[in-house]
């Protein structure tokens, strides 16, 4: 998660001996791996799927009581960007209530942002955004803050996806979550709430400044050229172009 994060992508995923045992050397991370880089794409997703699968294996491998729910919430995750948003929904449902169960909160936001972007997939605006304010809240209640770029962002993607659409309202989770990407060096989430300011500007007809936003954000990356984000990113720097 953390390579993915802070603009190297390209994290390995080591092959065992075994025909068709994936593993990493550090096996609680492989949870994060699926939601934390590819975005909601019909091209990433059976990659998302592919490794949050993989992702589950290792959690049930290594016996972790936290993880697997996390796992299996990102497996609904990945569910949902394939078109099965219901299926998604309950799966993610599921894990967070299984995490719960251990008495643990540290992972509470991230379920919720899962939850948020499948509940928008079904065209449950709303209830994705309460999703959304409840895993900010629940970040703050647990003192894991790492999600909170992601969460802005997400609450102006929906936001603008309102029956009526509130632009300066959606402009300013973003700029939110681009301060707070920076402040936290997590330049995945940087990347991505560029894009997403950068589009709401698009629209507005101001080309020139979201340009100015975006391509240096995508220009300091080395790697990773082939994932969602950086494709997405490119495509709207040559629209803008």
């Amino acid at each position: 998660m953390a390579c993915s994060l802070i603009g190297l992508p390209e994290l390995p995923i080591v092959r065992s001996g075994t025909a068709g045992n994936w593993d990493m050397p550090t096996p609680f991370l492989m949870p994060f791996i699926s939601p934390a880089w590819p975005r909601s794409s019909p091209e990433m997703s059976p990659r998302s799927m592919a490794t949050a699968t993989i992702a589950w294996r290792s959690q049930v491998n290594w016996g972790s009581l936290c993880g697997r729910p996390l796992a299996g919430s990102s497996r609904g995750w990945a569910v949902a960007q394939q078109g099965e948003a219901t299926t998604g929904i309950a799966r993610i449902r599921d894990g967070m209530a299984a995490h719960e169960a251990t008495g643990s909160r540290v992972a509470t936001s991230l379920f919720l942002t899962l939850l948020a972007e499948a509940l928008a997939l079904a065209a449950k605006i709303e209830e994705g955004l309460a999703a959304l304010d409840d895993a900010l809240a629940a970040g703050v209640a647990s003192g894991v803050r790492g999600w909170d770029a992601e969460i802005h962002r997400l609450c102006g993607e929906l936001t603008s996806r309102l029956p009526y659409p509130d632009p300066a309202k959606a402009e300013d989770s973003f700029r939110t979550a681009l301060a707070i990407a920076r402040e936290q060096g997590t330049r995945g989430f940087e990347l991505r709430a560029a894009a997403s300011l950068a589009r709401l500007w698009r629209e507005q007809g101001r080309q020139g400044k979201a340009r100015d936003l975006l391509a240096p954000v995508y220009g300091s990356f080395t790697e990773g050229f082939d994932t969602a984000d950086l494709k997405d990113a490119k495509a709207l720097l040559d629209e803008l172009a």
